[in-house]
């Protein structure tokens, strides 16, 4: 979730701007040169609309996308084309924000006259803004909402989320309880007043702060022992989880951690380290051998999460979770992936997509399989094992570049025609 957007007014009904861009580490399995995680945001301290299921029922399910660990829905406004969003418990307003583009040059928004939002230090940007706007999802529809146009900083440059428009959030989780179902893409929404759960999982407590976003205590297992944290919970970030150092002296590197461009805000490259700790307790469930990103406290481009961090998605969607903000907890049931290990790019390089959906290579990590084979930065991948890299969508490279099973061969245009170069995969962190 991309941080640098502060509105130079205060309005009741415009939120200071925030937009996700699929946080997460950079790793081409990551997709892209992904934007760092943001936990900034306004207040609502405005009216959060009203919303209805359409036919009547107190409960509706809703399938979805997966996409590079972000769940994205269809949703419609005042009554367009659907929109794929991510959906985004970061998210700190009622209503949308949409990258700009053909589909947003239709919609009837009216800009407040006196509003600016700065941009990448663009003090005199402005967005195009809507309120009172109606949001339509399968079988859902929310009133009297926001919808704000605005570049995803970082998006531009780095290529990424391209297979999103936008983002929601605080509408839906604060409107319903939310159940997301990963193994099944399915995201089922419940009146608060019909919900009785009837899972098998644990009740884990959240809080919500002042702009409505989950924070949750866990255990962490670091070189020095069990240290309890408290994060925000982010399932708008693609990343396992990330620790704010200085905000805990008990918090420190683990042994082997690497120093790695690992997201990207709107001031460009943000840089931290990736290490493993023992493991993750969440009441009485425990994942191990977990990736955690490490962000310095007051580093350019890294806004503070929580008490020490966040957790993201690659944690969340090894669970069935349900959202309970109306009495402030979640449940977590473990679901099919919950056993399987964590893993960062075996390959040590990211990129970002040209027009014609082919890969440039941004960043080749040292002592890695990108380095050995001679990939450098710079370099277009036209060319995975002999499909032209177009074909591939970045969830199907996420996957492929974080398994080590055999060799992986890359066609690359070069000014004399073409060469190849063949990585061996190998885990690094």
């Amino acid at each position: 979730d991309a941080p640098g957007n502060e509105a130079t007014r205060t309005d009741p009904r415009v939120p200071t701007a925030r937009s996700t861009c699929g946080s997460g580490p950079a790793d081409a399995g990551g997709g892209i040169d992904s934007p760092a995680p943001s936990c900034g945001g306004a207040a609502p301290d405005f009216d959060r609309g009203g919303h209805r299921i359409l036919d009547g029922r107190k409960s509706v399910e809703i399938p979805f996308e997966l996409i590079i660990e972000h769940v994205v829905i269809p949703v419609s406004v005042n009554g367009s084309d659907p929109f794929p969003l991510v959906l985004d418990t970061g998210m700190p307003f009622y209503g949308v924000t949409l990258s700009p583009g053909s589909k947003t040059d239709g919609l009837e928004l009216e800009n407040p006259d006196d509003l600016k939002v700065m941009v990448a230090g663009d003090e005199n940007f402005v967005p195009r803004i809507g309120t009172g706007v109606t949001l339509t999802l399968p079988g859902v529809e929310f009133t009297d909402q926001v919808a704000m146009v605005i570049p995803l900083p970082g998006c531009e440059a780095t290529g990424a989320v391209v297979e999103s428009e936008g983002v929601i959030g605080l509408t839906v989780f604060d409107s319903f309880v939310v159940e997301i179902n990963s193994d099944d893409r399915t995201l089922t929404l419940t009146e608060p007043d019909a919900f009785v759960y009837a899972g098998g999982g644990t009740e884990v407590p959240i809080r919500l702060g002042p702009v409505r976003m989950p924070e949750v205590n866990l255990v962490l297992g670091t070189d020095g022992g069990a240290v309890p944290v408290g994060l925000v919970v982010d399932t708008g970030a693609s990343l396992a989880m990330s620790i704010t150092l200085g905000t805990d002296d008990a918090l420190t590197l683990p042994e082997g951690a690497k120093d790695l461009v690992v997201g990207y805000s709107a001031w460009g490259e943000v840089r931290g380290k990736l290490g493993r700790s023992d493991f993750l307790r969440l009441g009485d469930l425990e994942l191990n051998d977990v990736l955690v990103t490490f962000f310095q406290a007051g580093a350019a481009g890294v806004p503070p999460c929580g008490e020490n961090g966040l957790l993201g998605s690659e944690v969340l969607q090894r669970f069935t979770v349900t959202f309970d903000y109306a009495r402030e907890r979640m449940f977590l049931e473990p679901g099919e992936r919950f056993d399987e290990p964590f893993e960062f790019s075996m390959t040590g390089f990211a990129y970002r997509r040209t027009d014609d959906g082919s890969l440039e290579v941004t960043v080749v990590f040292p002592d890695s399989p990108a380095s050995a084979s001679g990939l450098e930065k710079g370099d277009v991948i036209v060319k995975i094992g002999g499909v032209p890299s177009a074909e591939y969508g970045d969830t199907a490279i996420r996957q492929l570049m974080r398994r080590d099973a055999g060799e992986i061969r890359l066609e690359l245009a070069v000014d004399e025609g073409r060469r190849e170069v063949t990585l061996t995969p190998r885990r690094m962190i």
